[in-house]
């Protein structure tokens, strides 16, 4: 249920425990990840230290780089993967299901281009799209998971990057399950997204 955050209401999406190596953010070890809308139609996602305020914030690409490392302290890879993928998958449903309670905040003909595009951009990334038939490639450029690994000395960058693509595919299957969202099987300082929707979607 959404709770008074700050100026505007916000939404609770996940919980997670910071890894003791990355402890230099704070002395505190939990992390609250909520969802704020403003009155503009506009949504942001921000990571805070439990008990902490605005001031212990972190945007979205520090979130699964933290996420990642705690991730690391599990020893194996596969156990490390398997992890991230249920944090981002939790990330994704739990924005779904705030914005199909919110449908004003998607008011627009394509609301998969709409709710991808807008994620990107609370993050200052530049988001094209190319159309063709049924399928929409969406390649996002700018996007500061670079500079993040730089300010925050957290190194995680593959995994982070691979826990970014998993909420998208999350977040926009739970709200239109027609839609397929696939995304490129290397990775790169870009984001691309092939979406393919019905044709009759």
């Amino acid at each position: 249920m959404p709770t008074k955050h700050s100026k505007f209401d916000t939404a609770h999406l996940f919980r997670y425990a910071i890894a003791s190596a990355d402890m230099y953010y704070s002395e505190w070890g939990i992390r609250d990840v909520f969802l704020t809308t403003d009155e503009r139609g506009n949504f942001h996602i921000q990571g805070e230290l439990m008990g902490g305020s605005t001031s212990t914030a972190i945007e979205l690409c520090e979130i699964f780089l933290e996420y990642a490392m705690y991730c690391y302290t599990l020893h194996s890879l596969n156990q490390s993967r398997y992890s991230m993928k249920g944090f981002a998958h939790c990330l994704g449903r739990s924005t779904a299901e705030f914005l199909q309670k919110n449908t004003c905040l998607l008011e627009s003909e394509n609301p998969t281009d709409r709710v991808l595009t807008h994620l990107f951009r609370t993050m200052k990334a530049r988001v094209s799209i190319e159309y063709s038939g049924t399928i929409e490639h969406l390649t996002v450029i700018d996007c500061p998971l670079e500079k993040a690994v730089t300010s925050s000395g957290l190194q995680n960058m593959e995994l982070a990057h691979e826990g970014i693509n998993i909420m998208c595919q999350s977040m926009v299957q739970a709200m239109i399950p027609k839609v397929s969202v696939q995304t490129s099987p290397t990775i790169h300082p870009e984001f691309a997204f092939s979406v393919l929707r019905p044709a009759f979607a």
